[in-house]
């Protein structure tokens, strides 16, 4: 399952950095409006948009909830099926 969620996010990031290429990356607005117009042939679109919000630094997460998580995704799926 990551094998495959990570050639998926090559294939994503790919083509984003080929959308960009050779432009310069002045502003976080610039990055996010290269990124929101990425397409690909086979009808693929990104949306994306800047999060703006503070969060706090130095937060640790316990082994006992990362395999929570862990457990969740199992049995909701990671978002990459289909």
């Amino acid at each position: 399952m990551r094998f495959r969620r990570a050639t998926r996010q090559h294939r994503l990031f790919s083509f984003i950095s080929q959308n960009w290429r050779a432009k310069p990356l002045v502003s976080y607005r610039v990055i996010v409006e290269l990124i929101s117009a990425t397409t690909t042939k086979t009808g693929l679109t990104v949306r994306c948009e800047l999060d703006t919000g503070q969060y706090p630094s130095g937060i640790v997460i316990s082994d006992t909830e990362i395999a929570a998580i862990n457990e969740l995704i199992a049995e909701v799926g990671d978002g990459t099926q289909g």
